[in-house]
């Protein structure tokens, strides 16, 4: 008779407890048919939290309205993963590529491998693309205001002005890591982004290819080309 009783004023505080979500919200899907969030088929209206992935199937891009004011947009294919640093959002691109509106409420950044882009001014708005030409290529390009470039393999900041482009290639590096007890070091791979290059006056048809090659990812083997219609003018 004690167990019950024990057992019923538990599930009653467990009844009454409220539901607590397992993170916080980053923004919603505003547009765009299609939306897959954290492999779920979504519509517009849905939220979306820290630490889900947001992918753009091949019915068309998708939007998503972050926070503060930014926002992300995924060309088809694309795919991302979001997480919360305080005011900033990172959008860790998976595959494809992305168009990131950093306002200075909300900054937001783009990462792919040990590349992290991320506007120059946290104060101002800012305009910038990142993604993949095919499986071992990358291109960042600055459409409105200042982005930094930073890659953590070499330490090596590159900073991109309006109408500037960088081309990098995927490299899967050796690096020692210390593991275990008895401190061995092992090596691991670790995927870098080497510079080809300097930053260069980008090109409408240029990025326009960039961010064509949807099924393109680290993982996947060389695409190859498709003519796409270029994001950075209508």
């Amino acid at each position: 008779m004690f167990k019950k009783v024990i057992t019923s004023i538990c599930c009653a505080a467990l009844v009454a407890l409220p539901a607590l979500p397992a993170s916080a919200p980053v923004g919603h899907i505003s547009a765009g048919n299609g939306a897959i969030v954290s492999g779920v088929q979504t519509v517009p209206g849905t939220t979306v939290f820290d630490g889900d992935t947001v992918a753009a199937s091949g019915g068309g891009g998708v939007t998503v309205d972050l926070r503060g004011g930014s926002v992300l947009e995924l060309s088809t294919g694309s795919e991302t993963r979001l997480t919360a640093e305080g005011r900033r959002v990172d959008a860790e691109i998976a595959r494809g590529g992305v168009k990131l509106t950093s306002s200075a409420l909300s900054p937001v950044s783009g990462r792919l491998a040990d590349l992290a882009f991320s506007p120059a001014s946290t104060n101002t708005a800012s305009v910038g693309w990142i993604g993949l030409t095919d499986a071992t290529h990358v291109v960042v390009f600055a459409e409105k205001g200042d982005w930094a470039a930073y890659t953590a393999a070499d330490g090596r900041t590159v900073l991109l002005r309006p109408g500037e482009e960088l081309k990098g290639a995927i490299s899967a590096g050796a690096v020692q890591e210390t593991e275990g007890a008895q401190q061995q070091k092992k090596k691991k791979k670790k995927l870098a982004v080497i510079w080809i290059g300097t930053a260069l006056a980008g090109t409408a048809i240029g990025v326009g290819m960039a961010f064509g090659m949807s099924e393109c990812n680290v993982n996947s083997g060389p695409c190859p080309p498709a003519p796409v219609v270029s994001p950075v003018t209508p």
